[in-house]
């Protein structure tokens, strides 16, 4: 196996980091602070993103509602979206950076996978599926006892997910 090379570390944020998602403009991580903290693109930078210089309004961000520890954190072209020990996500305006819908699950949220207007996501021992334009729950399988899991987007408005069996949701 190959080793690494790393290229920068941010300074300290000030707590466990759980989960990080990032694409080519935008680079987030979640922790136990249950702060989203974001570095969006430096154009111009080979690594993409200035994680050590000092905090630059414009290209580092903090958000903040989440009421516990984030467990998960997932990026499409206009939102964010973030999972919680405090049983919720939340869809983020990329933009603005605020949020527009608090999805409540019954449990702590482990898991999550946006596609096109719905999320996948998993809490305690469910497997919920939600609209993420009204808020809606579309379906939710109960009693899954989900350890680990994968999934897997269909372009057909379908979530595949695996565990020691295989589930088809059609959305």
């Amino acid at each position: 196996m190959e080793e690494g090379l790393s290229i920068a570390s941010s300074r300290p944020l000030g707590c466990t980091i759980r989960a990080v998602a990032a694409d080519t403009r935008l680079l987030i991580a979640g922790g136990t602070d249950g702060f989203i903290h974001g570095w969006k693109v430096e154009d111009g930078n080979p690594h993409l993103f200035d994680l050590r210089g000092l905090h630059n309004q414009n290209m580092e961000f903090r958000v903040w509602e989440h009421e516990g520890p984030i467990t998960c954190l997932a990026l499409d072209s206009s939102k964010m979206y973030s999972g919680s020990w405090d049983m919720t996500i939340r869809v983020w305006d990329r933009s603005s950076l605020k949020c527009l819908k608090v999805l409540v699950h019954n449990d702590w949220v482990w898991s999550l996978v946006p596609h096109d207007t719905t999320i996948g996501s998993t809490a305690g021992s469910g497997v919920y599926i939600w609209d993420t334009d009204s808020g809606t729950q579309l379906a939710v399988t109960n009693s899954a006892h989900v350890t680990r899991m994968l999934w897997h987007e269909v372009t057909q408005g379908s979530f595949v997910y695996w565990r020691r069996e295989w589930f088809y949701t059609h959305v």
